[in-house]
């Protein structure tokens, strides 16, 4: 899950929450048994820059969608993979539509 407000939310293998719900690490799954499937969080500033034409979810989601005709199709409400590649999901006027998310040939 992504949340712009409070940073990156995901699951990590080794990470567990305690009951103050700080993420403690672990050096082995086995410590880690009984955390599968616990949200993690990150402040934004823990995260590194992505790099250069690399983007985070979170800096994606909101983001206006114009095609090359210049049609506004919607806003980006989420991201998620598919195995294959990331996929938008842009909503606007009505429809949903879910695109890939490629490089520009």
């Amino acid at each position: 899950m992504v949340d712009r407000r409070q940073g990156v939310q995901g699951c990590r293998q080794g990470a567990r929450l305690d009951r103050g719900g700080a993420a403690e690490r672990r050096r082995d799954a086995r410590g880690s048994a009984g955390a599968e499937g616990s949200a993690v969080s990150l402040r934004r500033e823990a995260l590194a820059d992505p790099g250069e034409g690399r983007y985070y979810h979170a800096d994606l989601v909101g983001l206006e969608v114009v095609n090359e005709q210049g049609e506004v199709l919607g806003s980006i409400k989420r991201l998620f993979t598919n195995g294959a590649q990331d996929v938008m999901e842009v909503s606007g006027e009505g429809k949903t539509r879910l695109l890939p998310w490629v490089p520009r040939w």
